[in-house]
């Protein structure tokens, strides 16, 4: 009891918040004691001599992978453009390699780190249970996955379980794990196809109308954007051609019009006729009928030319 006999109550000062501690020693003119926190400690990561041959051996070549990626995002154009390319470009140097735009920025930010153990695929080691997925099972969890709500990818994969459960019993026991689902979708689910079903045509327009890769004559490094409709209605052809690093076309080629080329970004040789002429940006081709030609990409960006040529004009005899 106080003086004027009224009940009074001890607390401990740490038991209050900080802002009521302060006011207290500030009302009784005491400094606030600083309480000294202990940093915390950064996360210590294997070294390099610590992983094995092959395992070094797989952490140069990303490395060299993460470099040659942000050379190719230097050049002209949209950097998820640039990034759904070179994606594109990794598939085509190694058709069994699972790679994404997601798995890129997941490795960058692991060599950020100096976490050398982000950059090894690891799968090669002894895994926990099945990596193949059912063609039923594969076909139900990607009618959850394009949808155009976006669902997340593990609510995709216990949905997909939910309705096999229900639907096909039979094959519950032989589902995989989640990260089966995931590398599957990285690997085998192309950008333009996640991008219509599940953001939409005008995302699948904005993003990958610009580059759609040629799917003949073997011209699987070369990219093409139609810029005028190609049916009969027209009779002229505007196209943008974009060659990867190395790309060229699978054979010498000749056409029955005269046609041009604008070069506006990169660097190749282009046979004209038998002579290899040496090009690059802000240079124009002017090609005769029947002149011999075929383009090479050289250097480190791709090489993107404009074009156009006569189209549909030919008379019936």
């Amino acid at each position: 009891m106080n003086v004027q006999n009224r009940p009074e109550y001890a607390v401990l000062l740490s038991t209050l918040s900080p802002s009521a501690q302060l006011r207290y020693f500030k009302e009784h003119g005491q400094p606030f004691p600083l309480v000294s926190e202990k940093p915390a400690s950064a996360k210590a990561y294997k070294p390099l001599d610590h992983f094995s041959a092959a395992e070094r051996e797989e952490i140069r070549q990303e490395m060299e992978t993460l470099a040659r990626w942000q050379e190719y995002r230097r050049q002209p154009g949209r950097t998820a453009e640039l990034d759904a390319e070179f994606v594109e470009l990794l598939r085509q140097e190694d058709p069994g390699r699972a790679v994404s735009v997601k798995t890129l920025y997941r490795k960058k930010k692991a060599l950020e780190e100096n976490d050398l153990a982000g950059l090894v695929d690891g799968r090669g080691k002894a895994r926990k249970g099945r990596s193949s997925i059912d063609e039923t099972v594969w076909q139900a969890f990607l009618s959850f996955y394009l949808d155009l709500r976006e669902p997340k990818a593990k609510e995709c994969y216990e949905a997909t379980i939910q309705y096999v459960r229900r639907h096909y019993p039979a094959l519950v026991d032989g589902i995989p794990t989640y990260s089966t689902f995931v590398r599957h979708i990285e690997k085998d689910v192309p950008y333009a196809v996640q991008q219509l079903g599940r953001e939409g045509k005008k995302a699948l327009r904005d993003r990958c109308a610009p580059y759609v890769r040629r799917i003949y004559d073997n011209m699987e490094n070369v990219f093409v954007r139609d810029l005028l409709p190609v049916d009969e209605r027209f009779d002229m052809n505007m196209h943008i051609l974009s060659f990867a690093p190395g790309g060229c076309h699978p054979f010498v080629e000749t056409h029955v019009q005269e046609h041009g080329a604008y070069l506006y970004e990169g660097e190749g040789l282009y046979l004209l006729n038998d002579d290899w002429v040496p090009v690059k940006a802000e240079d124009f081709i002017w090609m005769g009928a029947y002149c011999k030609q075929c383009c090479y990409g050289v250097g480190l960006t791709r090489l993107s030319y404009i074009y156009s040529k006569d189209c549909h004009r030919d008379a019936e005899i």
